[in-house]
């Protein structure tokens, strides 16, 4: 992420708590975010999430993949893990540090060779869709296969992921089609984000159904361990151990 995302960061840490940020498609779909969300406190967060998260054995080292402001690192920091925030954006770690994250690492997960602070990690997580921050099924899954090498044996990997198919608007579904012409998956979406009069660059982020998600694991060689979802709700987490 770039100026824009943490512009509207700033602005909701420097006292702006009705700070929000637009995310553009590239069909002209935008939906109006509120930044506040990236501060929830556990006591907000999903039944799901918090299940998902208490999978991690205690006192794992632990690499949070799109770490933001820190809303999962420190939480985790507090319970006894040691935490390495990952982020892009240079406004979120600067926010997560200030918050009181110990370690973090800016840099841009999808060219990373080699793990960051740590030889390996007992436990990588991937929230808040960061999962297909890479871009397309390729992509990702090529992602997957290097996080074996930053991974401990028996490691183990937690992300959440929002289904695309679970939608009936009419403007979702139309894309949907678009990109299935165009041989794109139909979950994979070109957008940027806005806030006020700054725009970031265009980037892809995929989003895939349960069974395509078993599918990359299976490729990327992990075995599934446990699926967590809300039945009325899109989004899906997924605890994974590398074989």
């Amino acid at each position: 992420m770039s100026n824009a995302f943490g512009a509207s960061l700033l602005a909701y840490w420097q006292g702006d708590s009705e700070a929000k940020h637009i995310i553009e498609r590239d069909d002209g779909y935008k939906e109006e975010i509120a930044v506040k969300y990236l501060f929830e406190k556990p006591s907000e967060w999903s039944q799901e999430e918090i299940q998902s998260l208490d999978m991690i054995p205690p006192n794992s080292t632990i690499l949070d993949v799109g770490c933001g402001v820190g809303r999962i690192a420190i939480y985790l920091q507090n319970k006894g893990h040691q935490v390495v925030g990952l982020d892009s954006c240079r406004e979120a770690i600067k926010i997560a540090e200030a918050r009181g994250l110990e370690l973090t690492f800016l840099g841009n997960v999808c060219k990373l060779t080699d793990p960051p602070l740590f030889d390996s990690y007992d436990v990588i997580i991937m929230m808040g869709n960061n999962f297909g921050i890479c871009g397309d099924i390729f992509d990702t899954e090529q992602l997957l296969t290097r996080f074996k090498r930053f991974l401990s044996p028996n490691g183990l990997l937690i992300f959440s992921c929002r289904d695309p198919l679970k939608t009936d608007k009419p403007v979702h579904l139309a894309y949907h089609k678009q990109n299935r012409i165009k041989g794109r998956p139909p979950g994979l979406i070109k957008i940027r984000i806005c806030y006020q009069d700054i725009k970031d660059e265009w980037w892809d982020l995929l989003f895939v159904t349960i069974p395509t998600a078993e599918e990359m694991l299976k490729n990327a060689g992990y075995q599934k361990i446990t699926i967590y979802q809300d039945p009325s709700s899109p989004v899906f987490y997924i605890v994974a151990k590398q074989q």
